[in-house]
């Protein structure tokens, strides 16, 4: 069983492992590993992480064993309706988890409400994204040192017809 629960601060390292194991592990189909390498170099969160964490609506998704809860994937939304990040642990890709931490960070925003919500997909998030609504409005690579990571600026209206 997984379970949606509000982000606590000593969660923040474990996000950040998650995060990397979700590009280095489940994104390489899409990317090689020179670029999986620049996108997460390491599994250690920087100083900052934390606090991005801690300044947006962060959910954490927990599948919850008989002995331990283990974190199976997180996502956050600034409140302004950027879509930040949103990642599944590389065992629940494809189970539908992302598609419910996505609904769970749009009912997670409060008034004022944005009208649009935006985001900065990459080329794995983007057709996850298109199926929910959103549409590419530009090309919009990453460059990490010598990698050129694809991204789409993407949007959608914050409530669809």
């Amino acid at each position: 069983m997984i379970e949606l629960r509000p982000f606590k601060l000593d969660q923040a390292a474990s996000a950040r492992r998650l995060m990397h194991d979700a590009i280095r592990i489940g994104a390489a189909e899409l990317y090689d590993a020179d670029q999986r390498s620049a996108w997460s170099p390491s599994p250690a969160p920087g100083p900052e992480w934390r606090d991005r964490l801690a300044d947006h609506i962060t959910i954490m998704a927990f599948e919850v064993l008989p002995e331990i809860d283990v974190l199976a994937g997180f996502g956050t939304i600034r409140r302004d309706g950027y879509l930040d990040l949103l990642f599944v642990a590389p065992n629940q890709r494809r189970s539908g988890l992302a598609g419910r931490l996505h609904d769970a960070l749009l009912d997670g925003l409060t008034d004022p409400l944005p009208e649009r919500l935006t985001t900065r997909a990459s080329l794995y998030a983007r057709p996850f994204l298109e199926r929910r609504g959103w549409v590419v409005t530009a090309e919009d690579p990453q460059t990490r040192g010598e990698a050129t990571l694809p991204a789409y600026a993407m949007e959608r209206p914050y409530k669809l017809l």
